[in-house]
């Protein structure tokens, strides 16, 4: 079974949280976090209506200034 939510659907959401792990999801994350509705990366999309968290471990997050 798989369940697809679409942009409008995660965007009705009150929270929205994304967890994301790997050096490999390092750009994408920095990209997606400089601003929003990006189509090159879709987790730009995602944010919740009182409340958007990442959750990054530290490669995710190594290419974000401090």
């Amino acid at each position: 079974m798989r369940v697809s939510l679409t942009v409008p659907v995660i965007q009705r959401a009150k929270a929205v949280w994304l967890v994301v792990g790997g050096q490999d999801k390092a750009a994408a994350v920095a990209s997606a976090l400089k601003g929003m509705d990006q189509p090159a990366h879709p987790a730009s999309f995602a944010r919740g209506t009182q409340e958007t968290r990442w959750w990054l471990d530290a490669e995710a997050a190594s290419l974000l200034s401090s």
